[in-house]
């Protein structure tokens, strides 16, 4: 079965060539006043001062159907933490900073795996679970999306 076969809840999206970005963006528009939509950015700290990061956030600044981005932030020391905070104040839209290497998320990993709930390796998969599980807690939401932050085109 190809790629583009749609048989669960979780839509993948692969050609954006039969429609273009301004009737995506106008759907898109119209969706999220009935259905509030938030975005999932994982990131390694070095993506901050790579060449596709910025030009991601510049692109997700100019979206108007957009309730909130979570950002994963790894691999940021608490220097480097403040930094990033800087760094998505350029965006437009409500933010917040999963800062996975902090001290509060340290906590909660550590409850988390003593009830063996917990993802098991450090990455991008526990860095969006983690996001996830904002996402839910945040209850806004009625549709998320996730973009990997070292995407140039």
């Amino acid at each position: 079965m190809g790629d583009f076969s749609q048989n669960g809840i979780v839509a993948n999206l692969h050609d954006f060539s039969i429609r273009s970005t301004e009737q995506i963006e106008k759907d898109l528009l119209k969706f999220s006043k009935e259905r509030k939509l938030e975005l999932i950015l994982p990131c390694l700290y070095s993506e901050l001062e790579g060449d596709a990061l910025p030009n991601i956030v510049n692109e997700i600044s100019k979206t108007k159907y957009l309730n909130h981005v979570i950002i994963g932030l790894d691999q940021a020391n608490k220097a480097q933490a403040k930094k990033a905070w800087k760094f998505f104040k350029k965006l437009k839209t409500p933010f917040s900073i999963l800062w996975n290497d902090g001290p509060k998320l340290k906590k909660l990993d550590k409850e988390l795996k003593n009830i063996d709930l917990a993802p098991k390796q450090m990455g991008k998969g526990r860095n969006v679970w983690y996001c996830i599980g904002m996402a839910i807690a945040r209850d806004e939401a009625r549709s998320v999306a996730l973009h990997d932050c070292d995407i140039k085109t």
